[in-house]
């Protein structure tokens, strides 16, 4: 949900229309509604979001209303954007090792890619992408040094 602001006025505020757009691999799903403001009210939204990526997004918009009373017109207050970056929002969780195999058998991921990396240890590597990436090993590795480190 959208943070609660109050409304500071001694008119209504109608149609009030809180306008979303989105840049970036993110896609508005569900717009909030128009609604009317009563003086002094308080009034919480909700928009909903499908992020389609990891890549950085931004949500901007503007809040129109009209206004009622003496003072009729229609206002917008543009806001200002918001960045979305999903890795804020990842946290590790614990998933045991068998229900993990199932999903990924599942899934068949599509995007394989070839990694080429100045680590010299899978210990090295498998601390970093845990840390960059917001996640945990969920069962032991066991690291074979006899290949030596040349492999990769």
């Amino acid at each position: 949900p959208i943070p609660c602001v109050p409304w500071q006025s001694q008119t209504s505020g109608q149609n009030v229309d809180l306008e979303i757009a989105t840049r970036g691999d993110i896609t508005l799903v569900e717009k909030p509604t128009t609604f009317t403001l009563a003086p002094w009210a308080q009034h919480r939204c909700r928009a909903s979001v499908k992020v389609e990526s990891t890549e950085s997004s931004f949500i901007y918009g503007n809040l129109v209303y009209e206004k009622s009373g003496n003072e009729l017109g229609t206002t917008v207050i543009v806001l200002h954007e918001i960045n979305v970056d999903i890795l804020d929002y990842i946290a590790p969780k614990d998933c045991p090792e068998d229900e993990w195999n199932d999903m990924w058998k599942k899934f068949e991921w599509e995007n394989k890619i070839v990694v080429d990396t100045n680590f010299t240890g899978l210990d090295q590597f498998l601390d970093h992408i845990t840390k960059a990436t917001h996640m945990r090993a969920i069962s032991n590795v066991n690291v074979d040094t006899s290949l030596g480190s040349d492999a990769r």
